[in-house]
């Protein structure tokens, strides 16, 4: 008997079609060009900044200015509000990312602020504290999620790809063509939604617990993955980079271990195939999510799922359907609803 679709199964699908409405929407309000004028404004520093899978959204968009000499912090907002606030002086860029706009920390640091300092937002919601507040707003332009973010996560995702950008000034035809690209990618990966769910089911069932091992600019797909299999699959799950996970968590690996190993194409995927070949070799399981032309040997006991990306950089925006795939087949498989809290709220009000 064919088990009835979820709603969260609904929202996958769902997100080609509404990043490409968002994309659509950020080019008819000239986002890029908002960004350049920003630009032509010095700042001493620029703090991007959010929680859960906002914070996940930062993290790319920070390696990206600070790797054309920039000084950029990504902050955990709860942290900058406790514990480094007073880097917060007027001559600073802040940057802050909430779906609602409304979270805790948020509105606490909002109303701590200096304020003259300027804050950009990125946000899903055009009416509250956050907005209310920012020189500049970012708008998702989403239909919102009941509970595991899929279209915002993306959303957010493309905006800080493009503030990042547009900031460094890429050029106007590149910067959009790229993305509108990459969302036809994400479009061949939800395609194959159905049939990578039936593959990881049959390879590795529902584990103890997964491990998400990504380097560098998919570290953000292992962050926030780990964060929706906790929410959405309500089973532990751990995101490492890489290297550090040769330091000491490899111990975790032997029989009942289960990994996804993310490789796109560049400088470290043979580091990323070599560390899927040990944990299969101490007896785990890995699911290889590796760009397609990527040349992997040794790997006959892993599950290979392979995509295309335009980029390192924008290769989060697809290699998060496999990590979707999984959360609703163990969530089915253990009785679960992934689209509804036991614990929590969409919107976390209380810190």
């Amino acid at each position: 008997m064919k088990i009835s679709e979820t709603v969260f199964a609904a929202d996958v699908r769902l997100q080609p079609e509404s990043m490409a409405e968002a994309l659509r929407f950020f080019e008819e309000q000239n986002y890029d060009e908002a960004i350049r004028q920003l630009a032509q404004t010095p700042h001493r520093r620029i703090v991007l900044t959010g929680m859960g899978s906002s914070y996940a959204a930062c993290i790319n968009a920070g390696a990206m200015l600070r790797n054309a000499g920039l000084n950029v912090f990504t902050e955990v907002t709860s942290d900058l509000l406790h514990y480094h606030r007073e880097m917060l002086t007027e001559d600073t860029l802040l940057v802050m990312v909430s779906q609602s706009g409304q979270s805790g920390e948020i509105t606490e640091l909002i109303g701590v602020l200096p304020e003259t300092l300027p804050v950009i937002a990125v946000t899903n919601n055009e009416d509250c504290a956050l907005t209310k507040r920012a020189a500049m707003t970012l708008l998702m332009h989403v239909a919102p999620e009941n509970i595991v973010s899929t279209r915002s996560y993306l959303s957010s995702q493309m905006l800080m790809y493009l503030f990042a950008q547009a900031y460094l000034g890429t050029p106007k035809e590149k910067l959009w063509e790229d993305l509108r690209q990459s969302l036809a990618y994400l479009g061949q990966a939800v395609d194959a939604f159905d049939a990578m769910q039936e593959q990881m089911r049959s390879y590795m069932g529902v584990p103890a617990y997964l491990s998400l091992i990504a380097r560098g600019w998919s570290y953000t797909t292992a962050e926030g993955g780990a964060l929706f299999i906790k929410e959405g699959a309500k089973m532990p799950a751990i995101a490492f980079e890489s290297a550090q996970f040769r330091h000491g968590p490899i111990e975790l690996v032997s029989d009942g271990f289960a990994a996804m190993v993310f490789i796109p194409g560049g400088r470290c995927a043979q580091l990323q195939q070599r560390i899927a070949e040990e944990i299969c070799a101490y007896g785990g399981k890995v699911v290889v999510v590796a760009e397609e032309g990527v040349e992997l040997q040794g790997l006959e006991a892993a599950l290979i799922l392979r995509q295309r990306y335009v980029s390192q950089e924008l290769a989060p925006l697809v290699n998060i359907v496999p990590v979707q795939a999984f959360i609703d087949y163990a969530a089915k498989d253990q009785g679960f609803d992934s689209g509804s809290f036991r614990c929590g709220s969409k919107v976390t009000d209380t810190q």
